[in-house]
């Protein structure tokens, strides 16, 4: 919950991923009872870090290979055993992953994200823009996880699935909100302290 929208502006694509990873397998043994997909529960995290970092680069276009990542990854959900994400209000379930997507592909949403992260030059803009940039990571983290119950489980039942549409949303919202109050107040106090991390690396990009 409090590394939400953190991760990517600290460490990036690359790192994120080294840190997913190690996060992910430490996380399995400390607690293992998180471990709902066995030994590729990790999957989750490293893609959520990853991509909340790849999505921050304004020039590599790094938002671009994000959105590839979410239309497969819900692909596949959709159409898991000839549709079974299209049937009985399953479609309602891929709210949350739809918006993570029209962060990226709406450019002022986008390059208001990119912009204010970066420059870090005013709280609330920051705070708006993590919130932006935590959805987006936790999303792509979600979306492995759902597409994980499915081709390992293959829980499918949309009893469970759609009911649980406004707990998740209700959840993943405070979540996010949490974390860009912290990010905020994180992110701040690394660039007066002139401690460098992966945004100080990165430039603004040109309209």
């Amino acid at each position: 919950m409090f590394l939400k929208g953190l991760t990517g502006p600290l460490l990036g694509p690359y790192a994120g991923f080294i840190g997913g990873l190690a996060f992910g397998i430490l996380n399995q043994f400390i607690f293992p009872y998180t471990a709902f997909f066995g030994p590729l529960t990790f999957l989750t995290n490293v893609t959520g870090f990853t991509f909340e970092g790849l999505a921050l680069y304004p020039r590599k276009k790094g938002w671009i290979i994000t959105v590839i990542y979410f239309i497969v990854m819900l692909l596949l959900w959709y159409f898991y055993k000839g549709g079974a994400g299209l049937v009985g209000g399953m479609p309602l379930v891929t709210w949350e992953h739809w918006f993570a997507i029209l962060i990226l592909v709406i450019p002022w949403v986008r390059n208001f994200m990119q912009e204010s992260i970066i420059k870090r030059d005013n709280p609330a803009k920051l705070f708006i823009a993590l919130f932006l940039i935590g959805w987006v990571g936790s999303m792509a983290n979600n979306i492995m996880g759902c597409v994980l119950a499915f081709y390992m489980w293959d829980f499918t039942n949309p009893i469970y699935w759609v009911p649980m549409i406004p707990y998740y949303a209700a959840t993943d919202i405070l979540a996010s909100i949490i974390g860009s109050i912290v990010g905020t107040a994180v992110l701040i106090s690394l660039k007066r302290a002139n401690i460098r991390v992966f945004i100080d690396e990165l430039v603004v990009e040109e309209s």
